[in-house]
């Protein structure tokens, strides 16, 4: 949070008469968040912080007249709302393993959700907000009921988002759909001309170098970390090198040294600590154990997605049980043809799924696992099919002229190269559509339409040097500086200020 306020510091010099307000949730903070509320205090914005705390007292009734009210103002049901929330989220999952805590009483979560929901309601009535700014990557209550409650008073949502190409960012104005900016100025773009520059770049994806995932980094790492032979683990085994090694983080959690990540987290539970860490390497020595399918095949791919993320959570919350998305593409792809899955690197460091997940879509006579290790990029070239919820490898598969199909509104689904699945039932039809697009989509026609994307891009959004602004951390200093002045560059321009 810090470069924000770092972000929000210039554009105060900019405009003095621009007041700040923050909401914060004052729960168990962690070590980072009491540094962050620390450094805004003293900060020159001079803003005003609301704490947006959870109900502690579940003695009062559920008030069901209010939640008729939100669903009436809502596009959204509260069900649906409180399961893309990060923590009661992971109850509408069965394939991970989720918190292990007792499960949340009916009455609770809902009185919650009215609580939090007044309160925000009655600052915005309050404040009289103009712009309200969500970071990207959040997915909570707090968040999705401001998104809803800043239309209903009139102001404007900005949340950063990630183009998929380069570093390029834009902004939306809802946590759930794009921005439709791209799409207009493509509208307007002459596609029989364009710079030596836009030609460079365009040889530069079909080379797949224009394609920048946020993650890709992390995800090199993990992977490099996983294929690494840790000696003393070998010598110790997974369970006694499980409880060394979090015996010894605990021990520096409590001590407030700053080491490595410790200083995001609010607690540190031991015992949950070594079970993770178990169950990952009993899920990581699985997916290994897969070898790799024949490429020359005819096969669809699926990758899975990272869950619990802000992607899967809010814009993919239909499909957060990902058995039953790969039983149902399973059922509609050609006979003739195998689905190909592979598992979110990402995964290695989130929490692990359960071995029995895998054995259950590996039964699937036209399903097969491929390691973990795999390329992507190589799986989606040698693919007759790419489907997707959405993100990066839709993206990609798009710009290696793929077939694509994604089953959320894609950001790019404008362009008429991908084909988005709005109904379980017409899937069958939308692979065949997908194809047959591909198929009578020519070289020249193509290549028009990524340059014009290139462009519409390159004029309407802003590029970053430091993807590491969607993570909310920075390896140092300079690239929290970097950051906070790139997102008020961005800021600046966007408002006009």
């Amino acid at each position: 949070m810090s470069f924000i306020i770092d972000a929000f510091t210039i554009l105060k010099k900019k405009n003095s008469k621009i007041k700040f307000n923050f909401f914060l949730n004052k729960d168990d903070p962690s070590q980072l968040e009491k540094e962050n509320i620390t450094y805004l205090k003293n900060s020159n914005l001079n803003a005003k912080i609301f704490y947006l705390n959870s109900s502690s007292n579940f003695k009062k009734k559920i008030d069901m007249n209010y939640l008729n009210y939100f669903e009436k103002i809502s596009d959204k049901n509260i069900w649906k709302i409180i399961s893309s929330d990060r923590k009661y989220g992971r109850f509408y999952m069965n394939d991970i393993h989720a918190y292990r805590e007792d499960k949340k009483k009916y009455e609770n979560i809902l009185i919650n959700f009215v609580d939090i929901s007044k309160r925000i309601e009655k600052i915005l009535i309050k404040l009289k907000p103009n712009i309200i700014y969500i970071s990207n990557g959040l997915s909570n209550l707090e968040v999705s009921i401001l998104n809803i409650l800043a239309k209903k008073y009139g102001a404007k949502v900005l949340v950063p988002h990630p183009s998929l190409y380069k570093n390029y960012i834009y902004f939306a104005n809802d946590i759930y759909t794009y921005s439709d900016k791209i799409e207009n100025f493509y509208k307007k773009v002459k596609k029989n001309f364009f710079s030596k520059k836009i030609k460079k770049l365009f040889e530069e994806t079909q080379n797949v170098k224009g394609v920048e995932s946020l993650d890709k980094e992390m995800i090199k790492e993990q992977i490099s970390r996983m294929k690494k032979k840790n000696i003393i683990n070998i010598l110790l085994g997974d369970i006694l090198y499980a409880i060394l090694k979090h015996s010894f983080l605990k021990l520096i959690f409590l001590t407030g040294i700053k080491y490595k990540n410790l200083n995001i987290l609010k607690q540190y539970n031991l015992i949950v600590k070594i079970k993770d860490e178990i169950f990952l390497k009993k899920m990581t020595k699985f997916l290994l154990s897969f070898k790799m399918p024949n490429l020359k095949k005819k096969y669809v791919y699926c990758p899975l997605f990272l869950i619990p993320e802000t992607e899967s959570l809010l814009k993919g919350n239909d499909f957060m049980n990902q058995a039953f998305f790969i039983e149902t593409v399973s059922k509609n792809i050609p006979s003739n043809y195998k689905l190909y899955v592979k598992e979110h690197p990402g995964m290695l460091t989130s929490h692990s799924r359960k071995i029995e997940f895998y054995k259950r879509i590996n039964l699937l006579p036209n399903v097969e696992l491929v390691p973990l290790y795999s390329d992507g990029m190589e799986l989606i070239k040698n693919s007759k099919l790419v489907i997707v919820v959405g993100g990066s490898s839709g993206f990609e598969a798009m710009l290696a002229n793929k077939p694509v199909v994604t089953f959320s509104y894609f950001v790019y689904s404008f362009l008429g190269l991908t084909v988005a699945n709005n109904n379980i039932n017409d899937l069958r039809n939308d692979i065949h559509n997908a194809i047959k697009i591909n198929l009578g989509t020519k070289p020249k026609q193509f290549e028009k339409k990524i340059k014009s994307l290139i462009f519409s891009i390159s004029k309407t959004c802003y590029q970053i040097s430091k993807p590491g602004f969607f993570f909310f951390k920075t390896k140092n200093f300079k690239d929290k500086e970097i950051c906070g002045k790139e997102l008020a560059e961005a800021l600046i321009s966007e408002l006009n200020i």
